[in-house]
């Protein structure tokens, strides 16, 4: 299972800001990036823009002006937060015992604050991801922890083992809003090599192949990675291949919903890659970069404004960067 407590960690604490940003136009329109700057680093990076359009960053120096709530523990030393919803509900991953790091997934709220929620009766859980309901996708090792299954955990009715493609392991590693969970799992018992699949309460454990899931958009469709390119799959139909920006390679690295798909591609001739954001009947567009050679989208919101990484002019410094329409060419 994956492992997201940090060593040293004397408790939990979340940071929470709101803040606004100006609407903008329709996905046909030629897009800008802005230079986030730094917090007197050289280096940046944004992995997500929220649904008040504000760009989520990391920086090589510290934040003010932030208030920290320390959400405590299990019962142990460390704990550490994955996500939070818009109803406040956070989630993460917390040891039980001082000096022992079996770690379970928790649920907070103001109303109930951390609560654990168990496992599949095995030693531990984590958990990975959270959607606007609240309910949380993750892991869980079984009853003499020789096999570790994904899980879908709802507020009302607890923990749910969502099995396997027929092996001893499956691992979630996202959730839709609708809750459809996706991740890998071992198709065949003692098998090498692992398949992608989708989760549905109607359809159970779909498998997908070598498709490497990314997201879910409000449709049903998957959005991934096989082979070389970016892909879209859906049920009857299998993987259309998104295309390039001309090169030989793209990759989606987020996204899903109704907002587009989020990555890079590289462009003719494969010495540069760029930031993407494809959407349905446009297609993948070219975002471009903040001068320098590459660049790299990781984050959009319902708004379409998109965040990521991109190299400055020369190549030698990354920035923070936030892609948004310029209205130039909207129809």
């Amino acid at each position: 299972m994956r492992q997201y407590l940090g060593t040293g960690l004397a408790a939990l604490f979340v940071l929470l800001c709101v803040g606004a940003g100006s609407a903008v136009s329709a996905p046909q329109a030629r897009r800008t990036a802005a230079d986030l700057g730094s917090l007197g680093g050289t280096s940046r990076s944004a992995p997500a823009a929220n649904a008040s359009r504000r760009a989520i960053h990391n920086s090589e120096l510290p934040q003010a002006g932030w208030i920290a709530t320390d959400l405590g523990s299990l019962g142990g030393t460390n704990s550490s937060a994955l996500a939070v919803n818009a109803s406040g509900r956070v989630i993460g991953n917390s040891e039980l015992l001082p000096g022992d790091t079996t770690q379970h997934a928790f649920s907070w709220t103001q109303e109930t604050g951390m609560v654990d929620l168990g496992t599949l009766g095995g030693t531990g859980s984590d958990a990975v991801a959270m959607n606007a309901s609240g309910q949380v996708a993750g892991n869980s090792t079984l009853p003499g922890d020789a096999e570790t299954h994904a899980f879908l955990w709802t507020p009302g009715t607890g923990m749910a083992d969502l099995g396997t493609l027929g092996g001893t392991f499956s691992d979630a590693e996202g959730i839709s809003d609708g809750g459809q969970v996706f991740g890998t799992s071992e198709p065949l018992l003692g098998g090498v090599e692992f398949h992608g699949f989708l989760w549905t309460a109607g359809a159970g454990m779909v498998d997908l192949g070598a498709l490497q899931v990314e997201g879910v958009t409000d449709d049903g469709r998957v959005a991934g990675n096989s082979g070389e390119h970016a892909v879209l799959w859906e049920d009857r139909v299998g993987a259309s291949d998104l295309g390039t920006l001309g090169g030989t390679h793209s990759t989606i690295y987020g996204g899903g919903g109704g907002t587009g798909l989020v990555g890079s591609s590289t462009l003719l001739g494969d010495a540069e890659t760029h930031a993407f954001l494809w959407v349905p009947g446009t297609g993948m567009v070219d975002l471009g970069t903040l001068g320098g050679t590459n660049s790299v989208a990781s984050g959009v919101n319902a708004s379409r404004q998109v965040v990521g990484d991109s190299f400055l002019l020369g190549d030698t410094v990354m920035h923070a960067a936030l892609w948004r329409s310029s209205g130039v060419g909207r129809r």
